[in-house]
């Protein structure tokens, strides 16, 4: 019941971005942007579905906004894909924080199985890892 809600909030503004703000050469298929969108979000969500388990609300959340972003501004320039990183963080305090906000391709979900459930899968800059 909260994968409906997350997708209304976050795949159809960063589609927007795509198609009405980026000024990427490469213009971008709908159907194969959602196809990747659907392959990365069930990747992550494998080890949930494989315990019989449903994430929190905000771990969720960042599967969404992982998948989106790789997804949606994986192809962009840079330029293009800040814009899109800005737009995330717009519609969520649940987005990669720090400096380089906006380069959320520079961030990838780690899972830290010490910390909390909620808490379990968290954002770690590419360096970091």
């Amino acid at each position: 019941h909260w994968l409906g809600p997350l997708l209304d909030t976050f795949v159809e503004p960063i589609m927007q971005v795509a198609a009405k703000e980026a000024s990427s050469a490469l213009r971008f298929i709908r159907e194969a942007q959602m196809q990747n969108f659907l392959a990365l979000l069930e990747g992550v969500l494998a080890d949930s579905v494989a315990i019989d388990e449903i994430p929190e609300r905000l771990v969720l959340e960042r599967f969404v906004v992982y998948a989106i972003a790789w997804a949606f501004t994986g192809p962009m320039d840079a330029n293009d894909r800040r814009k899109a990183g800005e737009k995330i963080s717009e519609l969520t305090s649940n987005a990669p924080s720090g400096t380089n906000r906006g380069e959320i391709l520079d961030y990838l979900l780690f899972d830290d199985p010490t910390r909390s459930s909620k808490d379990r899968q968290s954002w770690a800059h590419g360096d970091k890892l």
